[in-house]
């Protein structure tokens, strides 16, 4: 069972990374709000559905809708603050968002815990049913439209494969995608992971678990505020670079932990603490500078009829 019920996590984690192909060139074509709108939506039914599925596959199907749709709120993030920032502005601006992602992060666990054990676990995704409705209903009465130019061809083939072969072949690109895909890679390691190691190898009880997961978060927090300092010194380039360095070092000294027989919480955690300190850093700049630039380009003047 314990096995099945992480394929849950899995399903949902993979529907949405791939759900992104598609509601990026969408959201070019119909706008940000509408794609808003129908993720949103969607979320929120799926959500409803998980908290009443009867079986361990029908709570798969649609954790995969969720996750599927849950992709369309990520995608818009991004592409907004592309219409609205132009990328130093963009890299502070994704840090402030990512900032309340990050107490988000340390409040869920928690929340999601007590959740569980007053009410059972439905509980939880009754929760994210009613997180959905009210984002729902916030960006449907107050978010205006960011993309002032539609793209009637964005999801024409020839389009798709043109956008396509310009990222795979921009080196800039590969960069910036690589290291945050490697520190993400290194963040989903340590949250898979983490419950195994920590309360079946070293014996820690499940609440000292949240407080270590709350830890954690923490310092993701410290890590995107520390990011919109660094880039006003040092610039969005710099600040990646520095926040490579604390996540390669952070994983690094785990490595080093590992390999001399060091098996104690600490050991793990505080290497931990600075990967995460760096994955602050380097998710919210990295992001930015990955990103293409706006396709916004201001109208053509009009020539006089007297010119």
């Amino acid at each position: 069972m314990p096995a099945q019920a992480q394929l849950t996590l899995t399903a949902l984690l993979l529907a949405f990374g791939a759900s992104q192909l598609f509601w990026g060139p969408l959201s070019d074509r119909v706008g940000r709000r509408r794609v808003l709108l129908i993720g949103l939506a969607g979320y929120t039914l799926a959500a409803v559905g998980s908290a009443l599925a009867g079986s361990i596959e029908a709570m798969v199907f649609w954790r995969v809708l969720q996750g599927a749709f849950m992709g369309a709120g990520t995608v818009c993030a991004r592409a907004i603050v592309r219409d609205l920032y132009p990328p130093q502005e963009g890299a502070r601006a994704m840090s402030k968002g990512l900032s309340g992602l990050g107490v988000a992060a340390c409040l869920s666990p928690w929340i999601g815990g007590l959740l569980a054990e007053w009410f059972g676990w439905r509980a939880t995704l009754v929760a994210l049913t009613v997180m959905g409705a009210l984002t729902l209903f916030v960006v449907a009465r107050h978010f205006q439209e960011t993309l002032h130019e539609r793209h009637p061809e964005a999801l024409q083939p020839a389009v798709l494969l043109r956008t396509a072969r310009g990222i795979v072949g921009n080196r800039s690109f590969w960069t910036y995608a690589s290291l945050c895909t490697a520190s993400f890679g290194g963040l989903f390691c340590i949250l898979s992971a983490s419950s195994f190691v920590f309360i079946n190898l070293l014996g820690t009880s499940p609440s000292f678990y949240g407080v270590l997961l709350l830890l954690l978060s923490a310092f993701y927090l410290a890590g995107t505020m520390l990011c919109r300092r660094m880039i006003v010194r040092f610039g969005v380039q710099r600040s990646v670079m520095i926040g490579g360095a604390l996540s390669l070092g952070g994983g690094g000294l785990m490595l080093a932990f590992a390999l001399a027989g060091v098996g104690t919480v600490w050991s793990i955690m505080v290497p931990a603490f600075i990967f995460m300190l760096g994955h602050g850093c380097t998710s919210p700049a990295g992001r930015a500078a990955r990103s293409r630039p706006s396709r916004r380009q201001p109208a053509p003047r009009r020539r006089s009829p007297a010119s």
